[in-house]
């Protein structure tokens, strides 16, 4: 075999499975036969045309499968191993890698995003980015380690430690999985967000709070934190310029927000409030490899289970018929099944 199915985005929203070559090995990598693959808002932005993309391009980045096949260099007792790719490839050895900071590598390779991902029946990877994973884990849980990196990277930036509080604004599916592991953590969480549906699910996976956000609530949230000083740490996962003008504007004296969002507009905001009253801005971008991937697994195989935010699952030959739906925020998290 060659060949195999994968699908490729040519232009905005015009997506193919098709046959294309059977990537092989190179040394140092492995090749992982998909089974599945998350959809992420990366895949939606670069599907709809909100973000450039290197066509043709098969999209994809959160996945899990098995080892198929192994390059030179790589220990051939690794095939049939499950796994879970970690999609981020910083280059090691430029002057940001070197002290640590390789999320922000301007060399990275990002599967899916500026080289082939992984919405495909096979993808070689590094031998390092190929998590061997425990048989025990249900596949919607394991299919979850990436975005849940993104959450366990977050809250290791924030400092937060058991008995702290915090407020999530944005119950996307980093969101949730960002409410989920801070109340795993015993870490009491309030979450906003416009939609109530996703509200509910905040709720449901452990918020102490959750709201429908609107002018009246975000009003009152902010005046508690100015006269309480609570929460003092604001994650802002919605990507939105209100919201993240919101988290920096109510964030109390002495607070500090973790900026996740992607937000592409600017914000306004009073360097003179922050200064003067101490609140810190603080960006949290994907994960630092090994040690947060390394966490994550960790995390999953001792029992913190997300996969009930999978709601949806699409075969492969309907990953068009997905990303539309994603477009459209039809559900939490949805997974395409490839074998």
């Amino acid at each position: 075999m060659n060949t195999m199915r994968a699908a490729r985005l040519h232009a905005p929203r015009v997506l193919r499975v098709e046959e294309v070559p059977l990537p092989g090995p190179r040394p140092g990598e492995v090749l992982v036969r998909v089974e599945r693959v998350g959809i992420c808002g990366s895949d939606v932005h670069l599907y709809a045309g909100h973000r450039p993309a290197p066509y043709p391009l098969i999209l994809g980045h959160e996945a899990m499968g098995r080892i198929a096949a192994v390059g030179d260099g790589v220990t051939g007792d690794l095939v049939g191993r499950r796994v879970v790719v970690e999609p981020n490839i910083p280059c090691t050895h430029c002057s940001l890698c070197r002290r640590g900071q390789g999320t922000v590598c301007p060399n990275k390779r990002v599967l899916g995003v500026n080289v082939d991902g992984v919405f495909a029946e096979f993808a070689a990877v590094p031998a390092s980015h190929a998590w061997v994973a425990s048989e025990t884990i249900p596949d919607q849980d394991l299919v979850l380690a990436e975005p849940l990196a993104v959450a366990v990277h977050a809250l290791a930036t924030s400092g937060l430690v058991p008995g702290d509080r915090a407020l999530v604004l944005g119950c996307g599916a980093i969101g949730l999985l960002l409410t989920h592991l801070l109340s795993a953590a015993r870490i009491s969480v309030t979450a906003l967000d416009l939609d109530t549906r996703r509200v509910e699910k905040a709720r449901a996976l452990g918020a102490a709070e959750a709201m429908p956000m609107s002018q009246e609530v975000g009003e009152a949230v902010a005046a508690r934190m100015r006269d309480t000083g609570e929460p003092a740490t604001l994650f802002e996962c919605s990507g939105a310029v209100a919201g993240t003008a919101w988290c920096i504007r109510s964030a109390p004296r002495g607070g500090r927000v973790v900026l996740l969002g992607l937000t592409a507009e600017d914000v306004p905001f009073s360097p003179l409030r922050l200064v003067r009253e101490g609140v810190a801005l603080v960006s949290s971008l994907i994960y630092d490899h090994p040690r947060d991937f390394r966490r994550t697994l960790n995390l999953i195989e001792g029992g913190l289970r997300a996969g009930h935010l999978v709601e949806h699952e699409f075969p492969l030959e309907e990953v068009g018929a997905g990303l539309e739906a994603a477009l459209g925020a039809q559900f939490a998290k949805a997974v395409i099944r490839v074998t």
